[in-house]
């Protein structure tokens, strides 16, 4: 009797360690359209980390550059003039700021989409046993397009823009008119 005991025993262990191998080898999928928004997502981050720390140290940051060249015209100037300036210097930055927001929205955005996708493609894609023990999936690594460290190891935030300081003595340049 002793011995048909055992012999259940072990053969429930063995089951049970073979129930659990399957359960862990068999997986959940992603469907099609929170992988290919998930990969669109990535590629575009991938494509634009310049174009958008470009944008965004011009937006943030542009202004001490256009506010250097603005100081070169303002000596000995009058009223008229300096008021002439500051038009300039807010058209300049305005149109900056028309032209980067879309870009560093897109990007923004497009991190979240990332975030999103790959947190429900994690949950998606657990093994039919860490669903029965109720595993979270570890949270994945977004450093390197996480948008305040893209901007930081970007470059000088005060250089790094998406226009030159030739191109802000130009503009004033053609708006003043010398």
């Amino acid at each position: 009797m002793f011995e048909l005991v055992s012999k259940i025993i072990g053969g429930l262990v063995v089951g049970l360690i073979l129930l659990v191998g399957v359960l862990q080898w068999v997986k959940g999928s992603p469907s099609a359209d929170l992988t290919q928004r998930n990969l669109l997502a990535r590629a575009y981050l991938d494509k634009n980390k310049d174009a958008y720390a470009k944008c965004y140290n011009s937006i943030h940051h542009g202004g001490m550059l256009v506010g250097d060249v603005k100081l070169k015209y303002l000596y000995g100037v009058s009223d008229a003039m300096r008021a002439k300036l500051d038009r300039a210097e807010d058209d300049f930055i305005a149109d900056i700021t028309k032209e980067c927001e879309k870009p560093v929205a897109d990007y923004e955005s497009n991190f979240e989409t990332l975030k999103k996708t790959d947190g429900q493609i994690a949950l998606a894609s657990r093994s039919k046993l860490d669903v029965l023990l109720s595993h979270q999936p570890e949270p994945a690594d977004y450093s390197s397009y996480e948008p305040k460290m893209v901007r930081l190891f970007s470059g000088d935030p005060f250089t790094n823009l998406t226009f030159t300081e030739a191109e802000v003595k130009d503009f004033y340049s053609q708006r003043m008119g010398y």
